[in-house]
């Protein structure tokens, strides 16, 4: 997400389709380096939740340290600091 500076609600909108077809597949979709205007959006919109903070991380190398180590719940605590500042 790092080249993203802004979304609009087609681009929420087709990630949500995305999302749900991953999802239902059982596949996970992981997000990095999200900037404030997008993670705004994703807040606003909700679509942070379907995500999951656990989901998301700052950087690639955090995303594959998680993936390789499975230690979700440190991640989701440090990811959820980094949500929590979205302007509403």
């Amino acid at each position: 997400m790092v080249s993203i500076n802004n979304i609009d609600s087609s681009g929420i909108a087709a990630l949500n389709d995305l999302l749900r077809k991953y999802n239902g597949r059982g596949i996970k979709m992981y997000f990095t380096s999200i900037k404030g205007p997008v993670r705004d959006a994703f807040t606003k919109s909700g679509l942070v939740n379907k995500i999951g903070a656990e989901n998301c991380f700052m950087s690639i190398q955090e995303a594959v340290d998680c993936y390789l180590s499975n230690d979700n719940e440190q991640q989701q605590r440090k990811y959820t600091q980094y949500i929590d500042q979205a302007n509403k």
